[in-house]
């Protein structure tokens, strides 16, 4: 006679006998988890991204939006390149517009908050056929305060030099501008991706 398994012991077995087969039948018909871009053509192919080209009148733009797009190419495993020629694709683009402006206001009728926004056009070409694989326009926004030292202290800001105030909010729109540039590169990689 055969010596009884404890039901707890048989319930296990029976429940991972049940995942694999669930597993298999996940595996055997196609199913992706959402996001994985293994399907894109984009998927594995070495990419360049050149200084985008920058039509605002705001300097050192285009390296900051040209930085986070590379970042984000090589954050997400995408076989970034130096030089394009040993790309087989090339990410190009035009900084379009940059603007800043006031979207809210003290009780006294001074600037509380800015809102900065960003455009960029861009388009992904196969190096050699020079076949537009994805192109589009994208525009991102980044709401920033004004920044008054010491600490949102009017009596003690009043003090402090402008020259150290415009420095301040100058800072503070550095930040927005990085932001808005992390932003614009991971809805330009994820629209380069989606089509596909």
């Amino acid at each position: 006679m055969r010596p009884l398994r404890p039901v707890h012991l048989q319930r296990g077995v029976h429940r991972a006998a049940i995942s694999l087969l669930l597993l298999c039948l996940l595996a055997g018909c196609g199913y992706r988890l959402s996001g994985n871009s293994g399907s894109s053509p984009v998927s594995g192919r070495p990419i360049a991204v050149p200084i985008f080209a920058n039509a605002t009148h705001r300097p050192q733009l285009e390296t900051i939006v040209t930085t986070a797009l590379r970042d984000e190419v090589s954050w997400r495993g995408g076989r970034l390149t130096a030089a394009a020629d040993d790309a087989t694709l090339v990410l190009h683009g035009t900084v379009t517009s940059f603007t800043s402006s006031a979207i809210s206001y003290t009780a006294d009728d001074r600037i509380r908050e800015y809102r900065a926004s960003l455009t960029v056009d861009a388009s992904l070409k196969e190096r050699e056929t020079g076949t537009v694989l994805w192109k589009g326009t994208n525009t991102v926004t980044q709401d920033f305060p004004v920044v008054e030292f010491p600490l949102n202290n009017p009596p003690l800001a009043e003090r402090v030099e402008a020259q150290n105030r415009t420095a301040l909010q100058q800072n503070s729109e550095e930040a927005a501008v990085r932001e808005l540039s992390r932003k614009l590169a991971r809805d330009i990689y994820e629209r380069m991706h989606e089509g596909f």
